[in-house]
């Protein structure tokens, strides 16, 4: 006879290390170019170094961190020519992403997204400040959304390594008319995939994923 409860799900040290240091980091806690203690930091966890050696080097491959030999692992400062590259992959990507999610689940996408603008509501009636984390998860969920949606597995596995590389160049470069301009995009996104107008739609995002890099670079300087 089945049980009332769901499966058990296991997440190995490693996976809860990678998941913690990468908070830190895309929380600004850990700040660009701090060199990975990792005899600290698994002391602070309560574990070998063994897992958080792992986590580091998950890390290192999605760009979070940078492993230098002979000098240790360090948080990774960003460069125009990373912001650059990242993107050129991220246009394409999010293109790919809303082409595909339009055409698999235009009503769930639709649905979805409306879903996620409420979570702005409490902060627009008194034109109040959006507070760093309600934004960002606010963001993280509005091209998570297309990316999940797309129903296509390899892109969700780029999509999120591509998103991690995003938070951190904006992890010091928040700023309200940055965010008011970014949530205005995602209005002018959502309207236009309601009105069945997908090139608009696509044009709107991409001009987003621009603003976003021309707002990044600027913030650097």
């Amino acid at each position: 006879m089945p049980t009332s409860h769901g499966k058990i799900t296991y997440v190995s040290l490693a996976d809860e290390c990678y998941n913690r240091i990468r908070a830190d980091i895309l929380n600004n806690i850990l700040p660009w170019g701090e060199q990975l203690d990792v005899a600290q930091i698994a002391q602070d966890f309560g574990v070998s170094r063994s897992p958080v050696n792992k986590a580091i080097e998950r890390l290192a491959h999605e760009g979070l961190v940078e492993i230098q030999p002979n000098k240790g692992s360090y948080i990774r400062t960003p460069t125009i020519r990373d912001i650059d590259e990242v993107t050129e992959i991220r246009s394409a990507i999010e293109k790919l992403a809303c082409e595909l999610a339009y055409t698999k689940n235009r009503e769930q996408l639709i649905a979805a997204l409306e879903k996620n603008e409420r979570v702005l509501a409490p902060y627009q009636g008194d034109q109040q400040d959006v507070p760093f984390e309600v934004f960002r998860e606010y963001d993280r969920e509005f091209h998570a959304t297309f990316a999940r949606l797309a129903d296509n597995s390899r892109l969700m596995e780029i999509f999120a390594m591509i998103r991690n590389q995003v938070e951190l160049f904006r992890t010091k470069t928040y700023l309200e008319p940055q965010t008011q301009k970014a949530v205005e995009r995602h209005h002018e996104v959502l309207g236009c995939l309601k009105d069945d107008r997908l090139d608009d739609a696509i044009s709107a995002l991409l001009e987003h994923v621009e603003e976003v890099r021309l707002d990044t670079i600027s913030s650097l300087s």
